[in-house]
């Protein structure tokens, strides 16, 4: 697999917390869950995210939230670093439009080359349907739409900038268009 998760221990803070392997570059990423977007922990959590960097961490993996768009945490995080890549995990598919995505994927990889990834995923029903404006229906031919989106949009997001979160096997085929086909 591309990517594994360990249990793990944060050097300095004590805190267990998930760890992922990146395992086609050997290098260990940090999950850092929802914290990350409270507007309470604000400078605490860019200060987390500095001693990540200064320990050599490859990129730290954060919750898009069930907010609309792509949050302002991820251009934070990474203008409070210098090495540290930053992943979403994951922007939801039902609650971000894939030209604003795209925009905002654009802009980061501009600002700070390679560092970003974008991780897109389908959620869960409930989650989408407490949203007014969102029916959790059809989850895999909507992620391929997305998906299609994402590669028309100006620029589009490279199939190598993005991974997916998968609730299910035929979540693997759809990242590149020929595996949608």
């Amino acid at each position: 697999p591309w990517l594994t998760t360990v249990p793990a221990q944060v050097p300095g803070s004590g805190a267990a917390v998930p760890v992922i392997v990146e395992c086609m570059t050997r290098r260990v990423s940090v999950w850092g869950g929802g914290f990350w977007l409270s507007g309470k922990t604000g400078e605490a959590a860019l200060d987390a995210a500095r001693e990540l960097d200064d320990l050599g961490y490859a990129r730290l993996w954060t919750s898009g939230g069930f907010g609309e768009g792509v949050p302002p945490v991820y251009g934070e995080v990474l203008n409070a670093t210098t090495r540290l890549g930053v992943a979403s995990g994951i922007v939801s598919i039902w609650h971000a439009e894939p030209a604003d995505v795209a925009a905002t994927v654009a802009r980061l990889e501009e600002e700070h080359p390679g560092r970003f990834l974008l991780g897109v995923g389908t959620s869960h029903a409930p989650v989408v349907d407490a949203k007014a404006a969102h029916t959790y229906t059809k989850p895999y031919s909507h992620m391929v739409e997305y998906l299609d989106a994402l590669d028309a949009a100006q620029p589009p997001v490279p199939a190598e900038r993005r991974v997916l979160a998968a609730l299910g096997p035929r979540g693997e085929q759809y990242n590149t268009p020929e595996g949608r086909r």
